[in-house]
């Protein structure tokens, strides 16, 4: 409140600077810079706390949609995903959101520790350490007006291998790989990043799935075979057999097929490439 007892009512520009600012409609901010009697950072901090409120009332609403962004740093050292939700498809694709998703990334690749949901909104942004990834999400949330949750965060570091990144067009589905041997490279690593978007394996190799697992898998086709009547002495081929065009091929990465070759698996192509190795991989999508 002024000397006078009239109410600070702030210039045209004073209101366009905060909207520029913040993003928020000119009202609301007319409104913050006249709680803040004309003081930009302090109307700034009115609005994150409405933001707050905001992400309060909506908590518990479902978030069904959102998107999957990648970030790699430019020395190809570290790649990270992070998947944010939404409420709505379009909220997915607003410009606000997408940056959003994209500093929570870049958030996931280049903070301190290891990178969980919590983690990345806690520190501070690496592009603005003056906040943190929660005041954004915040002032998001307060732009779009919808429930957004930090569902999966993923990072992986060369340690002298290779890395590779593939978000798939729709921003639903993304993956992460290292690699390393000889032949290894950055454009193989994104390549088999997409297979692994396209075909989903659980693991990389048989070895790595659980032998009980498998073992069922083989009891089930092997009573199958019996029931058709095949011979007893081929019987464990055939349960070989349809247990790598169908268990392993759904599960495995090595087993599945090459995404531009499909008659090739992606184990074979490897091994035409040079001896290449997948030490591990991360995959994300929407409504997983």
């Amino acid at each position: 409140m002024s000397e006078s007892g009239t109410r600070y009512q702030p210039t045209a520009q004073e209101v366009k600077a905060l909207r520029e600012r913040t993003g928020l409609p000119m009202m609301e901010c007319k409104r913050a810079l006249i709680e803040a009697e004309g003081d930009q950072d302090k109307a700034v901090e009115i609005l994150r706390q409405q933001g707050a409120k905001v992400s309060a009332k909506k908590t518990g609403r479902e978030t069904a949609e959102g998107r999957i962004e990648a970030y790699r740093s430019p020395d190809g050292q570290v790649v990270a995903l992070a998947m944010v939700l939404c409420e709505q498809a379009p909220s997915a694709r607003n410009e606000k959101f997408v940056q959003l998703v994209q500093a929570l990334a870049k958030q996931a690749a280049l903070i301190e520790g290891e990178p969980t949901p919590e983690a990345v909104l806690q520190a501070p942004l690496i592009d603005d350490p003056s906040r943190t990834g929660q005041d954004l999400l915040l002032d998001t949330v307060n732009l779009i007006r919808e429930n957004m949750q930090v569902a999966k965060v993923a990072r992986l570091k060369a340690n002298g291998g290779i890395l590779g990144a593939y978000v798939h067009f729709n921003y639903q589905e993304a993956a992460l790989v290292r690699i390393e041997g000889e032949g290894a490279t950055p454009e193989l690593a994104d390549e088999i990043a997409a297979n692994i978007v396209a075909f989903k394996p659980r693991v990389i190799s048989r070895e790595q799935l659980s032998p009980e697992e498998v073992e069922r898998e083989k009891a089930i086709l092997r009573e199958a075979v019996k029931q058709e009547g095949k011979p007893e002495h081929i019987v464990e081929r055939i349960v070989e057999g349809r247990l790598a065009s169908g268990y392993y091929a759904e599960n495995v990465a090595l087993d599945q097929p090459y995404i531009q070759n499909p008659k090739k698996t992606l184990g074979d192509y490897l091994k035409q490439k040079g001896k290449i190795k997948i030490t591990d991989f991360v995959r994300f999508k929407i409504g997983e």
